[in-house]
């Protein structure tokens, strides 16, 4: 299902002064294709970005899936994370929860 804010997600990035590419396919480690909702890139560093609901199941999912590709991941999460969730300590994943989008900017301004 296609999250209604990724147009307003793209903005932020893009006002960060990332170039963003949309429906990014990568080839992973074990060879399965995982697609990411962006690809952000700025200064040499680049990002896989995906935008999902604070839904464990879905947040599982994606840690895992960040596990078979080699670049950063930037897992946007709409909501507030489940008792227990948290970023994983030095990962290449980072867990950025946001209720807004003014919310998601000032949050990525912190870490990026």
């Amino acid at each position: 299902m296609l999250s209604p804010e990724l147009p307003g997600v793209r903005t932020v990035l893009e006002g960060l002064g990332f170039e963003v590419e949309e429906g990014v396919a990568v080839k992973g480690l074990s060879g399965y294709v995982h697609t990411y909702e962006f690809r952000a890139a700025r200064g040499g560093r680049a990002l896989l970005v995906s935008v999902k609901p604070a839904d464990p199941k879905l947040l599982l999912l994606e840690l895992a899936r960040a596990l078979d590709v080699r670049e950063e991941v930037l897992l946007l999460v709409r909501g507030r994370l489940p008792p227990g969730f948290k970023d994983p300590p030095n990962s290449r994943v980072k867990l950025v929860t946001f209720e807004s989008l003014r919310e998601l900017e000032e949050e990525l301004k912190k870490i990026l």
